[in-house]
């Protein structure tokens, strides 16, 4: 795509300094990257997030795609726009990104019941006997859980920091940055949010009930998504689409 032969005949020097990246570079070390340019839509960018999942180098997004709401730059002018980052430098917008773990349960000890509080806030919060990490992950977007391919609605509750928050009774629920809330969250009636603002939006997935609104969070609480355990379905999980 990128004619790497044509670049060896023209500069043979650079053949010796034309690095080519996969995901397993991208995730352990990420420092090697200085700059990262994406040719395509939102969902092209997401990837980029996605592969790096610890440090993010600055992301040029050139607009290629169906979908651009992050995707700044104009492809037909992509030589002036490297040639004056490189030369001139660069803006940076930062951009929250949220970090998700997966909690799975144990078989339960003693009596064999399981309680949802208390090992999400309780005095088995902290108890790998009854749950343990299962995987965490760095998201751009957001957070989604939901039904999956059940044909029942799903059932969740919600924790604010060490505080019961809300029951959820519907097809699921979406947990977003500021940046995602013009994606998914936006699709099921959440919020526009400046991407600068330090916030969580959580939106209910077509909700049973006008009781849960969507509601704007601070980024400084710890958010727990619990599925309880007399449940009538399972639910999935989704990060950025993922997974």
């Amino acid at each position: 795509m990128f004619d790497a032969q044509g670049l060896f005949a023209k500069d043979p020097s650079s053949q010796g300094r034309l690095k080519y990246w996969n995901n397993d570079l991208c995730r352990r070390q990420p420092h090697l990257f200085d700059f990262a340019v994406t040719l395509g839509g939102d969902g092209t960018l997401l990837y980029a997030s996605w592969l790096f999942q610890r440090i993010v180098p600055p992301v040029l997004s050139f607009a290629l795609g169906s979908l651009g709401f992050l995707t700044k730059f104009d492809y037909a002018d992509y030589r002036g726009t490297l040639s004056t980052a490189f030369n001139d430098g660069i803006t940076v917008s930062l951009r929250l990104r949220f970090e998700a773990t997966i909690m799975r349960t144990q078989t339960a000890q003693g009596n064999g019941k399981h309680d949802l509080v208390e090992e999400l806030i309780g005095d088995e919060a902290e108890n790998l006997l009854t749950h343990k990490p299962d995987g965490s992950y760095t998201i751009l977007n957001e957070i989604v859980v939901d039904r999956g391919p059940n044909p029942t609605m799903s059932s969740t509750e919600l924790f604010m920091d060490e505080k019961f928050m809300t029951s959820v009774q519907a097809d699921g629920v979406c947990v977003a940055t500021p940046t995602g809330s013009t994606a998914y969250n936006l699709a099921a009636g959440g919020s526009l949010c400046h991407p600068e603002n330090p916030v969580i939006l959580v939106t209910a997935i077509c909700a049973h009930t006008l009781s849960f609104r969507p509601v704007i969070l601070p980024d400084t609480i710890v958010l727990r998504v619990g599925v309880p355990y007399d449940a009538r379905t399972s639910s999935w999980a989704s990060f950025d689409g993922r997974e």
